[in-house]
């Protein structure tokens, strides 16, 4: 189902900044092709094509929530510095919130939450994603400590 839904950019596609374009799938899809290496580039245009326009994008929230988390767990550090040191033009508040709800039963809440905490940042913006986590985990009667 996943990959139907990376090759599919319809008319919630939108131009953003930098000629980033918001809601597109392709930009998930270079992810996944690109997994095993993964550059700053890649992430970070996944990163700017987060919109609240799409959020009435089903394929897209769904595919793009699935993939924050799955940046999250395999390239944690990185990640991380690349909210970090764009977060004055991303969402912040909707990349947030987003990891309030993830859309899979499968996601390792858990994993991901320890993998973030290890790095021992207690930035602002990072203690809200840990916070969001943890509030998403308690939704689904996971426990973290």
């Amino acid at each position: 189902m996943f990959l139907a839904l990376i090759f599919n950019c319809n008319i919630y596609c939108q131009k953003g900044t930098d000629n980033i374009t918001k809601c597109d799938l392709e930009t998930i899809k270079n992810l996944r092709i690109h997994k095993d290496s993964l550059t700053d580039k890649l992430m970070t245009d996944f990163l700017f094509s987060i919109d609240k326009s799409c959020q009435n994008n089903v394929e897209w929230s769904e595919a793009s929530n699935w993939t924050l988390f799955w940046i999250a767990d395999i390239e944690t550090e990185k990640f991380i510095d690349l909210l970090k040191t764009n977060q004055n033009e991303l969402d912040i508040p909707l990349i947030i919130n987003e990891f309030k709800q993830p859309v899979n039963d499968g996601i390792d809440l858990i994993g991901i939450y320890k993998k973030i905490e290890k790095l021992n940042d207690n930035s602002e913006l990072v203690i809200k994603i840990l916070d969001s986590i943890k509030s998403a985990a308690k939704g689904l009667g996971l426990e973290i400590k």
